[in-house]
């Protein structure tokens, strides 16, 4: 994702709102591998990453877990 995108989505949102995000650059990962990434390297390196995180389920995971939290303190509160 471009980091335009990411801007333009959060215009307009409250800046003290609570939002889940994670992100990785590409100098994050030239630092964790020692080694220069060239731009068409990074380019494939995040096709790649979108494909891991998708196929990860992460959204499923974390809908799961609200619902689990929320159903949890709805029984606590009774």
């Amino acid at each position: 994702m471009r980091v335009k995108d990411v801007v333009s989505d959060l215009k307009g949102r409250n800046g003290n709102e609570e939002i889940i995000i994670a992100y990785w650059d590409k100098k994050w990962f030239t630092e964790m591998t020692g080694v220069e990434i060239t731009d068409d390297q990074w380019y494939d390196i995040v096709l790649d990453g979108d494909n891991v995180i998708e196929n990860l389920n992460i959204g499923d995971y974390l809908v799961d877990a609200a619902k689990y939290i929320v159903e949890r303190k709805t029984v606590d509160a009774d």
